[in-house]
């Protein structure tokens, strides 16, 4: 046979074997995307989510030139550069950016968790004004200064930014970097939980709803099924099965008490500080609840939704999530209620990506969503 013929057959034979096997066939000299640590030194804190850096890795490198790093996964509040226009909650971004310089002041040595992409031009994940998306340590195993930011409320989970609109290059997937951050962004979610918990920061001087009880603290859009994060942070009990959930397309609402009544009566009772989940599926199933979790677990099957169509929007344009008593049917939910009237069953808005917020009074809330306690 020809031994040309021959070397043809076997790259088909392996392309094959690969394909067969799930590997994606990728050019010489490439790689998969993977976290790489580099060490640097702070240069300047610009804001509560922006630094600039050097690396100290790369001293005969073209790479080795000064660098802004946004951090990745999180949104601090704006703060304004003119005093006649101050930014709604202004204060808690100048927290963050202040607690972040004792954190990490000039000249400190840090390290940074980049997404290395395995293209030789564009050798990391790069957002909006060519800054590299980060997460940054102040030593190696401790927390990232983004989960200690959100921790305080200084900051909080913003994945739209670091997962859609900030990554301009180079061109993956949907959710390729907050996929490959999953580990960091998961104590994200557990820190923006905490901080909505204990009221910590923006979720007591810039939530209008600081009011309210029973709050979202987060949605979790880029992961299957899709996850929202309910807390009572009131020092009540709270009987969870008197409210409802809905999206603001109003055509997705889940009234909690009809969730297999039987079973949710055996766990209708949050006490003080509890969570609960709501997932969403977009395949058909029967709604449920897991009394024997902590948190308690609610499995949600929409049945107005198609298959690859999902209830929160994955961060495209954003999107907006409320709860409600449940005895108002028919509740809306609008991305600008932020002062609704009395007794409309309105008990909380959560809206993503994050809006900056008011320091004004909290928003007027139905009286009896601060009432649903057990005795």
């Amino acid at each position: 046979m020809n031994r040309g013929l021959i070397i043809a057959l076997l790259l088909i034979a392996v392309l094959g074997s690969s394909l067969l096997l799930g590997v994606g066939y990728q050019p010489a000299g490439s790689q998969a995307p993977q976290q790489v640590s580099i060490q640097a030194t702070i240069k300047n804190v610009i804001d509560g989510d922006t630094i600039e850096v050097h690396f100290d890795d790369f001293n005969d490198d073209p790479q080795s030139t000064d660098h802004i790093i946004r951090l990745a996964g999180i949104n601090a509040p704006e703060i304004s550069k003119s005093d006649d226009h101050p930014k709604p909650c202004q204060s808690v971004g100048e927290s963050a950016r202040d607690t972040v310089k004792d954190w990490v002041p000039r000249g400190t040595k840090v390290s940074i968790k980049l997404g290395s992409t395995g293209d030789k031009y564009i050798p990391y994940y790069t957002g909006d004004y060519d800054r590299l998306l980060g997460f940054v340590q102040t030593s190696p195993g401790s927390a990232s200064i983004q989960t200690e930011l959100t921790k305080l409320g200084l900051a909080r989970l913003d994945i739209r930014t670091s997962a859609l609109r900030d990554v301009k290059r180079p061109n993956s997937g949907k959710f390729a970097f907050a996929e490959l951050f999953s580990s960091q962004i998961k104590s994200l979610l557990k820190a923006q939980t905490e901080a909505a918990k204990q009221k910590r920061g923006w979720w007591s001087a810039c939530d209008p709803f600081r009011k309210a009880n029973l709050v979202i603290t987060a949605i979790d859009f880029w992961d299957y099924p899709q996850v929202v994060y309910i807390v009572n942070r009131g020092t009540l009990p709270i009987d969870w099965t008197k409210f409802s959930l809905s999206d603001e397309t109003k055509s997705h609402h889940l009234d909690f008490n009809t969730i297999t009544p039987t079973l949710a009566a055996r766990c209708s009772t949050l006490a003080s500080g509890q969570a609960l989940e709501v997932r969403t599926y977009n395949e058909q199933g029967k709604d449920s609840v897991n009394c024997n979790t902590d948190p308690i677990v609610i499995s949600w099957y929409p049945n107005n939704i198609g298959s690859g169509d999902h209830v929160w929007n994955e961060g495209h344009e954003g999107d907006t999530a409320c709860l409600f008593l449940t005895a108002v049917p028919g509740a809306g939910c609008k991305k600008d209620a932020t002062q609704p009237a009395e007794n409309n069953g309105l008990c909380y808005v959560y809206r993503y990506p994050p809006q900056d917020g008011t320091q004004t009074p909290s928003a007027t809330i139905d009286r009896h969503c601060l009432q649903p306690a057990k005795a």
